[in-house]
């Protein structure tokens, strides 16, 4: 046989056994040398000539010609190559994957007259398999869930097109032919898997399969990325839109439940806090808190260094934990805090240096964190630092200025407040011709009281009676304390009338008011005295008016206490009785 495929001539030989034998060399379509061989032929009947069997080899080479598959002409090839073409341009114009995957099976299966083709196609490139655009299908494949076709995948992803033997356990059975797959592969994102099942399709065409394959990669590669660049626009431009909203908060409890809101909506996740440095840097607080106990919120702090976000905050790098049971970070097992096995930290940082640290866990889907997740995170972060550093420092800014203008005792304002807002009011109710009063209030006999009862119970008294004052006092009205037990209000935009029904309101509500130990007093009742004067008829000055009034609050203590005088007036005022 190996001479008569060297001489590609027939031969007729002799075996041991006595027997005639013949070996024909034919060619298949596609060129592989085949070699047809005759044995156990009769001495009595033996071909007539070399001729006669020539003869009847040309027959069979005819009959072989005409049952294999015929090679296409050039003008048929340039004529598929052109389809192809216009696959191709038909494939650019399509923006939906699964349409782009549809048409390509549905053109491929028409060129090249398959038996069946599908697509196996991952929109994320990882584990969501969808079957795209079969044609030919068994019902048995057609009804494969994802999980189905996850196991499928793996097998059916050679490096390049190859026959798929080892594939038969897992796929159903395929009739037509061993299945053909080709990977869609572009820029090291993996889309899928083509597969075709054809007992006809030549090695040029398979090749022209492949570039049409490569060119629908790249097709759906430049959607992806056209997607995650609208994605990141649409994320750059929602975030905008957020720390546009936060810069309008000046309040840093009110910025962070924000903050921490939007983070955990962003992530979808039901759980999450926001953690930032004390004056100290010694110490984490939580300032904001989705999802947990707000007593433990308020009391939970964490020492620089120590616990998760201690040492996130300290190292400067974000976390990102898939599995706390199984990550080599933790010296300790967080589990119990977690219903899921993931959860992200991230150092918030400002111009170099860690300001605070988002914790996020327990994602509303039960999946893990992923690092699309982290990035995204760590955008927003960057978009938020320099809030909070800003609203921190001016809260910080407004509580040493507080402090300036506030009694420490009694949280009132202080006298020097009240001269600052004295001479604005002088000055608006001047240019626009109002009115404004004063109003001083003194408490009756507190220094026998204090004497008595100690400075404790005396501080005691004070505390409530300022409290008392603001809150009978109204929203326009500054209380300050003017010192000792004395106590002094501005009062805008108001007469001296409307001024009177104010001072009786505060003056009922301390005489209703229990203090401690007064029923062990001589007068057996702490109650005040007010005096009132009001611009612009008793002073045009601040002394002037504060003069007056101390003067009306010095009759008021002379006609008998618990009373209010206005300045000006030669008797007190009758009483109010509020019910």
């Amino acid at each position: 046989m190996g001479h008569v495929l060297r001489t590609n001539k027939p031969n007729i030989f002799r075996c041991p056994s006595g027997f005639l034998n013949f070996a024909l060399p034919v060619f298949s379509g596609d060129g592989d040398p085949v070699c047809l061989v005759g044995c156990g032929g009769r001495e009595d009947s033996p071909p007539q000539s070399v001729a006669h069997l020539e003869k009847a080899i040309r027959s069979i080479q005819k009959i072989l010609a005409t049952a294999a598959p015929e090679k296409k002409k050039p003008a048929e090839k340039q004529s598929s190559l052109q389809a192809l073409s216009r696959v191709s341009q038909e494939i650019d114009r399509i923006t939906s994957p699964t349409r782009i995957l549809e048409t390509l099976t549905e053109a491929l299966l028409v060129l090249f007259d398959l038996r069946q083709i599908f697509a196996l196609f991952t929109p994320d490139g990882r584990n969501d398999y969808s079957l795209v655009g079969g044609y030919g299908l068994s019902r048995e494949l057609e009804a494969m869930n994802q999980e189905d076709l996850a196991a499928l995948f793996p097998a059916l992803s050679p490096e390049g097109p190859a026959q798929q033997k080892e594939t038969r356990p897992i796929l159903p059975p395929l009739p037509g032919g061993e299945p053909v797959s080709i990977p869609m592969k572009s820029q090291d994102r993996n889309f899928g898997l083509l597969v075709l099942v054809s007992p006809t399709i030549q090695p040029d065409d398979l090749a022209a399969v492949r570039l049409l394959c490569d060119r629908t990669s790249t097709r759906l590669a430049l959607l992806s990325q056209q997607e995650k660049l609208q994605k990141v626009s649409a994320l750059s431009s929602q975030l905008l839109k957020t720390i546009d909203s936060f810069t309008q908060i000046k309040n840093l409890k009110e910025l962070s439940a924000a903050i921490i809101h939007k983070a955990t909506d962003l992530l979808q996740t039901s759980r999450g806090s926001l953690m930032l440095i004390d004056p100290s840097r010694e110490n984490l607080w939580i300032a904001a808190a989705r999802g947990m106990n707000p007593a433990l919120a308020r009391s939970l702090k964490v020492r620089v260094g120590t616990g998760i976000a201690g040492r996130v905050f300290q190292q400067g790098h974000p976390l990102l934990v898939t599995d706390v049971e199984k990550n080599d970070q933790l010296t300790f097992s967080p589990r119990p805090r977690f219903q899921t096995k993931s959860f992200i930290s991230v150092p918030i940082k400002s111009q170099g240096h860690s300001i605070g640290v988002i914790n996020l866990s327990d994602k509303r889907d039960k999946k893990s964190f992923s690092r699309t997740d982290l990035a995204l995170l760590k955008t927003f972060t960057s978009f938020i630092a320099i809030l909070l550093e800003q609203t921190t420092a001016l809260e910080r800014t407004r509580t040493l200025e507080n402090q300036a203008i506030t009694d420490p005792l009694t949280g009132l304002y202080n006298r020097r407040y009240l001269t600052k807002r004295l001479e604005e009011e002088f000055g608006r109710s001047g240019r626009q011709n109002f009115n404004f009063c004063i109003m001083l209030i003194d408490l009756d006999n507190f220094k026998a009281y204090n004497d008595l009862f100690g400075h404790s119970v005396g501080d005691e008294v004070l505390r409530k009676s300022a409290a008392l004052i603001k809150s009978a006092a109204r929203d326009m009205d500054a209380a300050t304390r003017y010192g000792g037990d004395e106590f002094c209000i501005l009062l805008p935009g108001t007469s001296k009338q409307e001024a009177k029904l104010v001072a009786e309101r505060i003056r009922a509500t301390i005489e209703k008011t229990a203090f401690p130990k007064e029923d062990r007093f001589p007068t057996e009742k702490l109650t005040i005295s007010i005096g009132i004067a009001g611009y612009p008829h008793d002073g045009n000055t601040a002394d002037a008016l504060i003069q007056n009034a101390d003067q009306a609050l010095y009759r008021a203590k002379n006609g008998g206490r618990n009373r209010v005088y206005l300045f000006g007036t030669k008797s007190p005022q009758e009483k109010i009785v509020f019910l």
